[in-house]
C-alpha cells in the first residue's frame, strides 16, 4: 500500500487534496450517496485508510478516464492483494 500511496501523490502533484476530490467526483460522476469524500482521500493518501471497495472503483474509473492504465493496473492489483508491479513484468504463461 505504501507504493500506491506514492504512486497517488505523484499523481496527486501540487492541486490539494479538496481540489483533487473534487476533479475526481467531476470526472467519474458518482451518484451524490457515492461521491468520493475528502476525508477519506486524505485517509488513503495519509496511510489511515486502505483502499478498498468504493474508494478503489472510483480511483480505478479516474485513472482510467485519464488513460493512466498503469494506475488502474496498480489500483486492482494491490487493492486485490496481488503483488504490483507483477514479477518478471507478468503476463501470459504461455
Amino acid at each position: 500500500m505504501v507504493q500506491l500511496r506514492v504512486m497517488l501523490e505523484e499523481r496527486r502533484g501540487n492541486v490539494s487534496i479538496e481540489d483533487w476530490a473534487f476533479e475526481i467526483n467531476k470526472v467519474v460522476q458518482p451518484p451524490d450517496n457515492q461521491r468520493l469524500k475528502v476525508v477519506t482521500l486524505y485517509s488513503y493518501l495519509n496511510g489511515t485508510r486502505n483502499l478498498t471497495g468504493k474508494g478503489a472503483r472510483l480511483l480505478a474509473q479516474y485513472f482510467y478516464e485519464q488513460g493512466d492504465f498503469d494506475m488502474v493496473n496498480a489500483i486492482s492489483q494491490i487493492t486485490l492483494g496481488i503483488p504490483y508491479p507483477a514479477p518478471n513484468g507478468g503476463g501470459s504463461k504461455n
